[in-house]
């Protein structure tokens, strides 16, 4: 039993580092694009995604205390 839940401790570990690994991914190349865009519509475009889904993403990361305003400011 004890190493049944030892896998599954560090399975879940593995998961919780890939899914913020992902997450960090994520949220570089939203910047990114930003820094490089004229407007958040046009930074959705570039990403394949719509603004209205920029926007949820954007508010998720000042939700998780991510200063977002600088990235598309002009």
């Amino acid at each position: 039993r004890k190493r049944l839940r030892k896998n599954v401790t560090a399975s879940v570990e593995k998961i919780e580092s890939l899914s913020q690994a992902i997450k960090s991914s994520e949220h570089k190349r939203i910047m990114d694009v930003l820094r490089s865009s004229t407007s958040r519509d046009e930074a959705a475009e570039t990403l394949g995604i719509s603004a209205r889904t920029l926007r949820h993403k954007l508010q998720r990361f000042r939700e998780e205390g991510v200063d977002v305003m600088r990235a598309y400011a002009r």
